[in-house]
């Protein structure tokens, strides 16, 4: 299984360009529903447990649960590629940028009760379960690095 981030607060930048930013930095910002990070199942939890996971921040950013689809799987929305061709070397690195559409009206968060520690400890945890992620996310513009 694996989860994935999404960004939901918006970019101070979305709206108006900064007059010092290149083309490259504006259109590599992030907006509101990028895939953010791919992670194996578990590795976000709530902060203040102590379990030596990691946390995210609720205000900035939205967790998605896929049960059926392994971190292989969902590793395209991720990482980069190259204009590389055969026998001619890259003279450009892009990154993979996936974005939910509609988030945050179509994605309904559910608050699950989640049992980690040792001794246990149980508590909320807001976030989305999803079979499958692959008919809900799109690609988004090419972004050069």
């Amino acid at each position: 299984m694996a989860q994935i981030l999404i960004r939901k607060r918006k970019h101070f930048a979305e709206d108006a360009k900064p007059a010092q930013w290149s083309d490259l930095k504006w259109g590599g910002r992030p907006l509101r529903g990028d895939v953010v990070e791919v992670r194996e199942n578990g590795y976000w939890r709530i902060e203040a447990l102590g379990t030596g996971t990691h946390g995210w921040d609720r205000e900035a950013f939205a967790l998605i649960q896929i049960t059926n689809l392994s971190l292989q799987q969902v590793a395209m929305y991720q990482g980069s590629y190259s204009n590389a061709t055969e026998g001619v070397p890259a003279t450009k690195q892009f990154k993979n940028r996936y974005r939910l559409p509609n988030w945050d009206v179509d994605i309904p968060w559910i608050k699950n009760m989640v049992t980690v520690g040792d001794p246990p400890v149980t508590v909320e945890e807001w976030y989305y379960i999803r079979s499958n992620i692959h008919a809900i996310v799109t690609p988004a513009d090419k972004v050069a690095l």
